[in-house]
């Protein structure tokens, strides 16, 4: 089982996707997960701080942004066994798949919307290359070749558009064994969570 969430940087990691991880992590911990969060380590997280100060309300008049007012960063309260990039969450599902048996992959994070000539894409951690498309992750999961079936949690925005990913490449073939996407919000449409 693996567990990932995040985003692209801290200003990408809200508490609440922080949050999210630590409760799909308590609830499965007897499966004893791999857990992927932010930069892995170290991780800042986002948050709001009900504390209203003088300093901020000024440099947000001056710099015309009072949407940035009273975040503040803090130290992630989880200790994830890597980051969740691109590389780390390809390498857990690798590690996963080779030991057999059935695979559930839980995502919470960002998302990014599909476009005419663009695929949807996971936003992972560090810069926008390490997003993932969903016709990536489909070619990954072909060429691993899995002897069981693989179940994809997804609550990221615009994660409706990896349903696509139960068949070889993404294309028209569904995938054997079998591949499944259980997504939070249709491909056209954006999650909750995005904000601290």
């Amino acid at each position: 089982m693996i567990i990932f969430g995040g985003g692209w940087g801290p200003e990408g990691n809200q508490r609440s996707l922080e949050v999210q991880v630590s409760a799909l992590r308590d609830a499965l911990s007897k499966s004893d997960p791999i857990v992927l969060f932010a930069g892995g380590e170290g991780a800042k997280v986002q948050h709001l701080d009900p504390e209203e100060r003088e300093a901020d309300r000024w440099l947000g008049l001056i710099f015309d942004r009072p949407d940035s007012l009273g975040i503040r960063y803090e130290s992630a309260r989880i200790a994830p066994r890597g980051a969740a990039s691109r590389t780390k969450l390809l390498a857990a599902i690798d590690e996963a798949v080779a030991r057999g048996g059935p695979l559930a992959v839980f995502g919470v994070g960002h998302g990014s919307r599909p476009a005419d000539d663009a695929s949807a894409l996971l936003e992972l951690w560090g810069p926008p290359a390490e997003a993932l498309s969903a016709e990536e992750l489909a070619t990954h999961l072909d060429d691993l070749k899995p002897k069981a079936p693989i179940a994809f949690v997804l609550g990221q925005c615009h994660s409706g558009a990896f349903w696509r990913i139960v068949f070889e490449g993404a294309k028209t073939e569904p995938a054997v064994p079998a591949r499944c996407v259980l997504a939070a919000i249709p491909p056209e449409r954006e999650a909750a969570g995005c904000t601290p």
